[in-house]
């Protein structure tokens, strides 16, 4: 074991998500956020209650508790961490301001106080292929790479699907409980929009009297209108919508393949009847050198963005990837960019395997990025 040696000991867990977040992953594994990686325990034969009362996560709340990251924490913290490691801010430090629930001697919470529940085993089904996803969270990615013979796993997760009805009860039972106490469900993908299963989920909600006291939240590529789910986001204390959106027009198309920007562009008006609707970016190597003209077209629609997602995989898209000249040109040329843009743009490692990977991958970058032309064949 090893104790941290982080100066953020302040009485609350080293993360508070395994206290108050309940999480599914895309193939239906239990997990402790949306950066964790899976835990052993899947939806499939552990209802909800079962996995957050389970010895795994009293475990790890204990450890927490404490502030020893033992390698299992380690493990599956891993991208925190490494976030951490490269002075960007991780999730686990945008969350330090929310303080946990009673915690019982061996880890286990009675008093339920969630302040999310992110269920995403309804599917993977999604129209777009990003170059920063891939195979299990977009089942267009899946299906490409499969007929290329790079993926040999299933097209379409949809372990909701495969429920038994017995379970499907269970489920449904323990969520009433949870939801009673909970302050946001919120649902990723896949495509939100295009989810039969979530929708199902939605109405339920709505029809069992839940809603009411919940705020809904989606994260939707934007390309997709479900009027039915936009009809029962009414039912809901609140209603946000996040559209990922990484540049505009080439950008955006380039590094989201498949979108339509001006697609995207008609589809926000009509979300911003409906809710509270804010971009969220990936910044890559693709478009953290248009960032600026993002920043622009979010003030245009009047719409607030941001721009906390910073990519460490694929490896190869990570921002440290552009020759260290570039982003420092960069981080003068626009000092108003978010802080942790501006740490890996100022990152000091160049690793030039990954600069020339990200070129193979990439063959037509400078039609995007003209300014990497004069360092297109730069080496060490």
């Amino acid at each position: 074991m090893e104790i941290s040696t982080t100066n953020d000991s302040d009485g609350k867990p080293w993360c508070i998500e395994p206290f108050v977040t309940l999480e599914s992953k895309v193939w239906g594994n239990w997990g402790l956020c949306c950066r964790s990686k899976p835990l052993k325990e899947h939806a499939r034969n552990v209802s909800p209650l079962e996995h957050f009362n389970g010895s795994t996560m009293k475990r790890i709340r204990k450890d927490m508790l404490n502030h020893t990251k033992t390698d299992e924490i380690k493990s599956l913290c891993a991208k925190c961490i490494e976030h951490e490691a490269n002075g960007v801010q991780s999730r686990r430090q945008l969350k330090r301001h929310i303080n946990p629930p009673r915690v019982e001697k061996d880890g286990s919470i009675q008093f339920y106080k969630f302040e999310t529940v992110e269920v995403k085993f309804f599917g993977n089904l999604c129209n777009l292929q990003c170059r920063m996803c891939g195979p299990l969270y977009s089942s267009s990615i899946a299906a490409t790479q499969r007929k290329q013979g790079e993926w040999h796993g299933p097209v379409h997760h949809d372990v909701w699907k495969d429920y038994q009805a017995g379970d499907k009860i269970q489920f449904y039972s323990d969520m009433k409980q949870i939801l009673l106490n909970t302050q946001l469900v919120k649902f990723t993908g896949g495509e939100p929009m295009m989810n039969a299963g979530i929708l199902d989920f939605i109405e339920w909600m709505v029809l069992q009297k839940l809603s009411h006291g919940l705020s809904l939240k989606i994260i939707t590529n934007g390309t997709k209108i479900n009027q039915d789910l936009l009809n029962f986001s009414k039912h809901f204390r609140s209603f946000e919508i996040a559209v990922s959106v990484d540049g505009v027009f080439d950008v955006d198309e380039y590094q989201r393949v498949g979108t339509d920007f001006w697609e995207v562009d008609h589809n926000i008006d009509i979300l911003k009847r409906y809710g509270n609707v804010h971009l969220t970016s990936t910044v890559t190597a693709i478009n953290v050198s248009s960032l600026n003209e993002l920043f622009m077209y979010a003030k245009a629609k009047q719409v607030p963005i941001t721009m906390e997602s910073i990519v460490l995989f694929p490896d190869y898209l990570q921002v440290k990837v552009l020759p260290r000249e570039y982003r420092f040109d960069l981080y003068k040329k626009h000092p108003y960019y978010p802080v942790n843009v501006k740490k890996s743009l100022l990152d000091p490692e160049w690793p030039v395997d990954l600069w020339e990977k990200f070129r193979d991958k990439n063959p037509n970058i400078t039609e995007i990025i003209p300014e990497l032309g004069k360092y297109h064949d730069s080496r060490i």
